[in-house]
Parts: structure tokens; sequence; C-alpha cells
């Protein structure tokens, strides 16, 4: 038999491959879409007392998955030392204030961290000799040492040369950048109805944070005590009640989320023990016996005159910490998520 030989030759010519520097056409398409397509709304998360920020990744993957731009504000578990004891709260204040402004004036997506989908740090370094300087006197807030911001165009940290006087630069940064949502988790809270207050309310330790409120269009409180009989804990929630109270700054939504479902359980009667709810409820509302999450009151959670009131049941107050057995969801996940998370959205216009 004769050996069959067969053409190799394509009979079609293949066309030339495009330049690489030259974008191909349904690349240059997708990249018009994309700059076309509207902005992820931005969320912040501050995180609660004494609760590293990384405690709160879970949730703002959640919140990212969902369509939200959203972040944790650094604030490490150390930097709430130096406000124990009903001190000045001013540098956690400082650093949400430096988040917020990171967060909103970065053009396009928000400049986290991949790995700890955190804002960046202000200083460069935060050694013994920096905590202890917040820890001699927190009143003056925290160190704005190194750059003015890790974003392009960012106004400077109050005090620096540049900043000029009070907060105008940062009010005239905020003009052109997007507003965003605040998720505040337990006393981050009522520490963020300090920040968001502005210009209109009496200067707390000597600041007004105006740039800050002009960047928020809603706050959301996850089981904050917006009350308390706590001697030491009323030094500071006496002076926002007295200050800043209810819904105070015109144009801001504030929504009060709270849970009950876990009731204090006397132990000894006679002493007035009880388990942690009973000795958590007893100094927040005054009444161990109270409805709550297991850490604050419902009635205390929802204590924000003229905030729209989110009432869950079952919800757990933080996280499980430290490896804890979960119990239940707490409220930044599943179903009680759900019953929140759509106020995260920009109020619509007018």
């Amino acid at each position: 038999m004769r050996a069959r030989h067969v053409a190799l030759t394509p009979r079609r010519r293949i066309a030339a491959l495009p330049d690489a520097a030259t974008p191909a056409p349904a690349a240059a398409a997708a990249a018009a879409a994309a700059a076309a397509a509207p902005a992820r709304p931005k969320v912040l998360i501050a995180p609660a007392f004494y609760l590293d920020a990384s405690v709160f990744r879970p949730l703002c993957r959640d919140l990212r998955a969902r369509g939200f731009d959203a972040a944790i504000a650094p604030v490490r578990w150390y930097h709430w030392t130096p406000t124990l004891g009903g001190r000045s709260q001013r540098p956690v204040l400082d650093r949400l204030d430096w988040a917020l402004e990171d967060l909103c004036c970065a053009p396009g997506a928000a400049p986290v961290d991949p790995r700890t989908l955190e804002l960046p740090a202000r200083a460069s370094f935060y050694g013994p000799l920096d905590f202890l300087r917040e820890m001699r006197d927190p009143s003056l807030g925290a160190r704005p040492l190194g750059p003015a911001s890790s974003v392009p165009g960012a106004p400077p940290p109050p005090g620096s040369a540049a900043a000029g006087e009070g907060d105008k630069a940062a009010v005239v940064a905020s003009s052109a950048g997007d507003k965003a949502a605040v998720v505040a988790s337990s006393a981050g809270g009522w520490i963020c109805r300090i920040l968001l207050a502005g210009a209109d309310a009496t200067p707390y330790g000597g600041r007004a944070y105006e740039g800050a409120a002009r960047r928020v269009h809603t706050l959301v409180t996850l089981g904050t005590p917006h009350y308390s009989s706590e001697p030491v804990t009323r030094r500071n929630l006496d002076w926002v009640n007295g200050n800043v109270p209810g819904c105070f700054r015109k144009g801001l939504r504030y929504v009060a989320v709270g849970a009950g479902g876990v009731g204090g359980r006397e132990l000894l009667a006679g002493l007035k023990l009880g388990d942690f709810a009973y000795e958590s409820y007893k100094l927040c509302s005054g009444d161990g016996l109270d409805d709550g999450d297991g850490v604050t009151p419902l009635r205390c959670a929802l204590a924000l005159e003229g905030a729209a009131i989110v009432r869950l049941d079952g919800a757990a107050h933080t996280p499980p910490l430290f490896g804890a057995r979960k119990k239940a969801d707490w409220y930044g996940e599943g179903a009680f998520l759900e019953a929140w998370v759509g106020y995260l959205q920009p109020p619509a216009a007018g």
C-alpha cells in the first residue's frame, strides 16, 4: 500500500496576536464598564472595648462579599489600655478618625491590607514610649507621627503644621470623598457618638471631630450600652448623654441594634450574686435579672432616642473569643446580620 500524506499546513491564516501594549477590545470594554459602575458603599467597622480589630475579620469578609467596600479600623487591643478607669477615649477616637479619613478619601477601593482587611496604621512604628505617652495622658490623643496619611490627598492629622486651624483641612477633603456607614460594636457605639457629633458639640478633651462627622451617613450600634449605672463607665457616658444626647448630629442616621433572650440568673440570693449576665446587667441597668445579649441589657442597647430600632432575639454580644465554643450567632452573622445590613446603604437623596 502507498502511504497517505496528510497536509499540515492550515488552510486559513491565523490572525496576528495583538500587541501587548494594546488592550484587547473585550478588556477595554470591561475596564470601561468597571469605571462606569457605581462605587461600592463604604463601611468602617469600629471594634468593641478591649477587642482587637482582628476579631471582626469575619464580619468584614461577609460585608465585602455582599458588595460593600468594608474595612476595619486598625485598633489593637492594647490601644484601649490608656482609656481604662473612665479616662479619656482620645487614643481610640483619633485612630477611628484617621481610619475614616483614609477610607473616604481614597480614590477607588478602600486601601485595606488583603490579609487583615484593616486600614493602614498612621504611625509606621508604635513602641513602648508611644504607649507610655498615651498611658501618662490619654487626653492628648494618639501619636500623629509619620506621613500625614497613607492615602494621597488625605488631610494631615490634627496638630501637625499642615493641618491648619482645627479640622478645616479635613472638612474640605471630605466634600470630595464618599460618605461611609460605621458599624460599632458594644462600647465602640457610644465612642462613635462622640466622634460623629462634629463641631456642633462641646469639644471632647479639646477636640471636635468635624471631619469624621461629615464623612458618615449612618451609625449602626451593636449591643451598645447607651447608658450605664456603673460609676467608672459613667464618667464618659454621662458626658455623651449630657453633651451629645440621642441622635445629636443632624443629617446622620442612627440605628440601635439590641438583643434579648439571655436573662440574668441570681445564684446567691442573699448576697445578690449571679452569673456573668446577671453581674453585667447589674452594672449597666442596675437590675441583674434584666434580659439582654449576655453583656448589655436590651433596654440599654435600645436607649438611643430618635434612632431606628432593631430588636433581635438570641444574638450573642460579640463573636466567640479566645477559642471559646460558639453558643449562638452574634449580631454580625447569619439572620441577625440580615436584620440590619440594609441600613449600610446610603440613604436615598431627599
